[in-house]
């Protein structure tokens, strides 16, 4: 591989153009564990150092310009400097080649088989001021895996370091808040803690032997540990369970007496004043560390709720059977006597429109009446009309032959004064 760099100097000195430098990856065997398969692949066992070579070389250049190229390692690497043979910086002149060397870090063994892929970055720098920087880099694909101590180590410090994380978060919690502590379980604890510590740091330094003893060790600590732990779980989990039960009904009592304490005073001030003494004996009661002592206090608890609520309902049928015989004897409650002031208005509001409607019909009554007595009497009239035009015309009326009579007697001039009547004279 051949890659082609331009040089720019200062305006003191020519401008020069660089020969080639090569920098290609070797194909260098097994060395400490791993060996590369090809010049871009490396074979590594997990834990181990991958060491890879590559040839560093250059063309023909003013020597007089530029001295030596030294190659070094950019720190984003994480690698040594590259290093000849005998362990000397990598260093190269005109027409001349080195073969270097240089180390990348071990795979952790908790990663297992996998494939890693890292970059090589070499920086070339040469001696003489200004001192011209070239850089190549490398890609190289890194097969890790781990043998069978590797595996068996890394799966029993997956099992060892979860339990004994477990086992000293699940003490601490209740130890610390709420005092439930054991010496015993403590020691355990803090003896398989430091076995998981001590196997953490030779796993880290490659010490695979080490760590698995010291893995052995915890596991061994654990299994005596987990007859005394696990009782000691339970019975804390239970004594919790109780304390955080009767602190929740505490609470609520506390809340209904403050919510009904002037009615329980007024109804009974001796209870009112037991129960309010009872709720603060309870806040204040020590904690308790044993079964037996924490289902007392959850007794306690549920106890003082009760009777508040007793008493409670006890004093509201009270205030209730109070007012109903208040109302029996004939007096009558304030708000009840407020209640009828809001009534008249609602009277009003009912009668004047009724009274309205009935005056309003009897005038509409009364004018259909007299409607119908002017139609009847202009009927009538206008039927004794017609009758006075059409007698004429009919058969003699029958009192004709009367008035015809008193015609003729006064025409006679004999007839007589009626009784009582004097003749004229």
């Amino acid at each position: 591989m051949r890659i082609y760099f331009l040089l720019m100097l200062s305006v003191i000195l020519p401008a020069v153009s660089l020969g080639a430098f090569n920098v290609v990856q070797l194909y260098s065997g097994e060395s400490a564990g791993c060996w590369m398969n090809g010049s871009a692949n490396v074979t590594c066992q997990d834990g181990l150092p991958i060491v890879v070579s590559f040839m560093v070389g250059a063309q023909p250049y003013p020597y007089y310009y530029y001295g030596n190229f030294t190659a070094y390692a950019t720190k984003s690497d994480g690698m040594p400097n590259p290093t000849n043979i005998y362990g000397y910086p990598c260093t190269v002149s005109s027409s001349s080649t080195m073969q270097c060397f240089t180390v990348l870090q071990a795979m952790p063994i908790t990663s297992l088989n996998g494939i890693a892929r890292r970059n090589i970055t070499v920086n070339l720098v040469s001696d003489v001021f200004p001192q011209i920087n070239l850089t190549k880099t490398m890609v190289i694909n890194i097969t890790h895996y781990a043998n069978a101590t590797e595996y068996r180590t890394v799966m029993l410090y997956d099992s060892v370091s979860s339990q004994s994380e477990l086992m000293s978060s699940t003490y601490y919690y209740f130890c610390s808040i709420y005092q439930l502590c054991n010496q015993t379980i403590a020691d355990l604890a803090g003896q398989v803690a430091g076995d998981v510590s001590n196997a953490t740091s030779a796993m880290n330094s490659d010490a695979i032997g080490q760590a698995y003893a010291y893995l052995v060790y915890a596991n061994l600590s654990i299994s005596e540990a987990n007859r005394s732990y696990a009782s000691f779980r339970l019975r804390s989990n239970e004594i919790v369970n109780n304390l955080l039960s009767a602190r929740a009904i505490i609470g609520n009592a506390s809340s209904t007496y403050a919510e009904d304490a002037n009615a329980l005073i007024r109804c009974n001030s001796s209870f009112a004043a037991g129960i309010n003494s009872t709720i603060t004996e309870l806040n204040y009661t020590p904690q308790s560390d044993t079964v037996n002592a924490s289902y007392g206090y959850l007794s306690e608890a549920k106890g003082l709720q009760s009777n508040l609520t007793g008493e409670i309902g006890r004093c509201s049928g009270h205030a209730a059977s109070s007012a109903q015989s208040s109302q029996s004897s004939g007096q009558q409650p304030n708000v009840q006597k407020r209640s009828l002031l809001p009534a008249l208005p609602v009277s009003y509001v009912v009668i004047v429109p009724a009274l309205l409607v009935i005056v309003v019909s009897l005038l509409k009554f009364r004018g259909i009446r007299e409607a119908k007595r002017l139609r009847e009497e202009a009927n009538r009239h206008d039927s004794m009309k017609q009758a006075g035009s059409i007698v004429p015309q009919q058969a003699p009326q029958p009192n004709a032959g009367l008035a015809d009579q008193g015609k003729k007697a006064g025409e006679s001039g004999s007839a007589a004064p009626a009784e009582g009547e004097q003749a004229p004279k």
